[in-house]
């Protein structure tokens, strides 16, 4: 069928109300027209965009290039496409040459990868200080990563000079042109010309951050030229005895022509000389956070807080790197860590590593099995679920009522319960914490704190969901008091939970099921963000509480469950993406790094909103199938987003396994709370959406009177 495709661009210099008048005056002709689909492009165009129908709305774009791929990803033989727009001042001139290039060359193939590319792998190992044996390791001991140690040394050198009385840490310097280029730099202090700064500060800079340009400052104005401080660094690398090809410049960053490698045996002889020194000189290299020109500095790690570690050094791309030395009674150890993927990752191996076993310890997947044998077996999986009392507390304040006052838990289910219990098991991905603690000290910092009353578990409970997966940003809104309560009123209502535990252990575990005489492993997990990690450590890592991360395990268990099953089907849950945006690089990495694992399905949630639908060899990924029964006001009209969620049914035959995808219509300020499953025009919009987003073929089946997309998997 052809299609009618606007791409309406802004028209400029009007002058405010008469941009407001002539935009919104371009919404009836669009209309009259019968237009298909319209792409706006530019501010003034949300006048344009308020006045449309939901389902003409293909999106709001501020960069055409985007808005380029989405009309060329929908774009057939035939179509219709009018391009209109003012050229000036931005990429939309663009546009139509884009598209063309676009259509008739095939997208270069992005390799997707969530592992630390400049690394052979990611290991931790673990040295008793006093003798230099190997007393723990986790993860492959012969990695190695493109870095230097040259800011180590450095640090060294400084903290040798400071000893000696030849540095004083009140003396103070002046940037260099060199150092203030860097300012833009990743973790680089903020430098003003002309404006002095002390060497505390600057090895303040260089231990919590591992600073270029503070580093750079200490090798040019400290020691006295870049030249001389590689010098002295290579002299130190050679007495060390460490490879040649760990020092060749001077923060250790890596080099566009050159390759720097560093093994954990390097980073153990560099740890052994930097943490040798006298106590009064080792309190400098605790330094966990400072100030400087009203910003504040701090460490990427958890592990002080722990009481894991006393003193360390932090560094590298994605916080890969570290050297630490902990101390227990007399006996004090250096770890040191390589090829982590985020912060978390590189804290988890230094933990694993501090256990005290050789090689990676084996987090093997539950073994627990649930047997079930029936001609046609249903997993029903939604979205985002949450009743809403946060939002309804707001809501009194403002004098507005909602479903959750006036109707009840049950009302939001009333319309798609209908499909939820043709389910053998249903769950859902519940994203928030059972507490009465409404008032609780993370609203103080986090701007949405979603507690909810234990009833819904009850409510949940009556709409017979087996399940719910809890590693989502706000499980741990109400602290571990929160998490605690929230596994046992589930498990006391025999609602099974996933995802979170009062230990990385119990956090990571999976649930396995056989089904006519398949065996299906289930995991869940929330991607590594920093906030999350650091200002509120929602978690779990070794013996702490909280939910399982993306950066966990998970990997590794999932390849365990692949090599001892091979035939069996590996399903995630994840939570993860930006909240009403489409699909990110950071999900794509992890996505691909879970199937090359072994994962067979992978279904997502956390952005709110519909994503695009991968399919990566045999492997399935629907990176989000939006909300479930999710009681906020929503932002789909805010944002020109479309307003649609989908309940993914796995449907198990003796010989098939089917995915069907239900899409719901789930803007709550259009059906006071209550999600329902599309209209035809509806429908029509959500394929188009999906297609636009780059989705895998959608094949559209029909099974009593509602539509579904349909995916073979395996």
């Amino acid at each position: 069928m052809v299609k009618k495709i606007a791409v309406i661009g802004r028209i400029e210099n009007l002058g405010d109300e008469e941009s407001i008048r002539q935009h919104e005056a371009l919404a009836e002709p669009l209309r009259d027209a019968e237009i298909d689909i319209v792409f706006a492009h530019g501010p003034e165009m949300k006048h344009t965009l308020k006045l449309l129908p939901e389902y003409m709305i293909g999106g709001y774009f501020e960069n055409s290039k985007e808005m380029t791929e989405h009309v060329a990803n929908i774009t057939e033989k035939n179509d219709f496409i009018l391009i209109k727009g003012s050229p000036r001042s931005s990429n939309f001139k663009f546009f139509k040459r884009d598209l063309l290039n676009f259509t008739a060359n095939v997208p270069e193939k992005i390799n997707h990868t969530h592992l630390n590319p400049y690394s052979t792998g990611a290991g931790a190992a673990t040295f008793n200080l006093n003798n230099g044996q190997k007393t723990g390791a986790a993860g492959d001991q012969s990695v190695t990563q493109n870095h230097g140690l040259g800011g180590v040394l450095l640090i060294n050198h400084i903290l040798e000079q400071i000893f000696s009385g030849q540095m004083p840490l009140y003396d103070e310097y002046l940037p260099g042109s060199q150092e203030l280029r860097e300012n833009k730099a990743p973790k680089s202090l903020k430098l003003v010309k002309d404006e002095p700064v002390s060497l505390e500060k600057l090895l303040n800079a260089a231990i919590t951050i591992h600073s270029p340009n503070a580093m750079l400052m200490l090798a040019n104005q400290v020691i006295g030229s870049n030249r001389k401080t590689l010098q002295i660094l290579k002299q130190k690398m050679q007495e060390l005895d460490l490879e040649d090809h760990s020092v060749l410049n001077i923060t250790g960053r890596r080099i566009s022509n050159k390759e720097q490698k560093i093994t954990l045996k390097d980073m153990y002889i560099a740890g052994k000389e930097l943490f040798g020194k006298f106590p009064f000189i080792l309190d400098l290299l605790a330094t966990k956070y400072f100030i400087y020109n009203k910003r504040e500095y701090r460490i990427s790690s958890n592990l002080y807080s722990y009481g894991m570690i006393t003193h360390g050094l932090f560094f590298g791309q994605l916080d890969s790197l570290g050297i630490v030395l902990s101390q227990k009674g007399e006996h004090k150890s250096i770890t040191v860590v390589s090829g982590a993927r985020d912060a978390y990752h590189r804290d988890q191996l230094i933990l694993e590593s501090l256990k005290g076993k050789e090689g990676q310890e084996q987090v093997l997947i539950s073994d627990f099995e649930n047997v079930e044998n029936k001609d046609e077996y249903k997993i029903n999986i939604i979205g985002d679920t949450y009743f809403g009392e946060f939002y309804s507390d707001i809501r009194k304040k403002r004098q507005r009522e909602d479903a959750l006052m006036t109707k009840g838990h049950a009302y939001s289910f009333d319309v798609i319960r209908e499909l939820l219990l043709t389910g053998d098991f249903n769950i859902c991905n519940f994203e928030a914490a059972i507490s009465e603690e409404k008032a609780h000290v993370m609203k103080q910092r986090k701007p949405f704190v979603l507690y909810s009353d234990p009833s819904a578990v009850e409510a949940i409970k009556a709409d017979q969901f087996d399940m719910v997966t809890l590693a989502n940003n706000h499980l741990m809104d109400c602290g571990v008091e929160g998490l605690e309560e929230t596994i046992e009123v589930f498990n006391n209502k025999n609602i099974l939970t996933l995802g979170a535990g009062m230990n990385q252990k119990e956090a990571e575990s999976a649930y396995v099921k056989t089904v006519n005489e398949q065996r299906i492993a289930i995991s869940n997990a929330y991607w590594y963000r920093r906030p999350m990690y650091r200002e509120f450590d929602f978690y779990a890592i070794g013996s702490h509480p909280g939910v399982s991360s993306l950066s966990g395990n998970i990997l590794n268990q999932i390849k365990e469950e692949k090599e001892a099953y091979p035939d069996g089907k590996i399903i995630v849950i994840a939570h993860w993406g930006a909240d009403f945006k489409t699909v990110n690089q950071k999900q794509k990495d992890y996505a691909h790094s879970l199937v090359s694992a072994g994962a067979d399905l992978i279904i997502g949630h956390g952005a709110h909103m519909i994503q695009e639908i991968e399919k990566i060899g045999s492997s399935i990924v629907v990176y989000s199938v939006g909300n479930g029964v999710f009681n906020s006001d929503g932002e789909y009209n805010r944002r020109f987003v479309a307003p649609y969620s989908l309940i993914a049914q796995i449907v198990m035959t003796k010989t098939v396994m089917e995915l069907r995808l239900y899409p719901i219509y789930s803007n709550n300020l259009k059906t006071f709370w209550q999600p329902r499953f599309l209209q035809d025009k509806e429908f029509a919009h959500c394929t188009l959406m999906l297609k636009s987003f780059g989705s895998a073929k959608l094949d559209v089946e029909e099974s009593d009177g509602k539509s579904y997309y349909a995916f073979q998997l395996g």
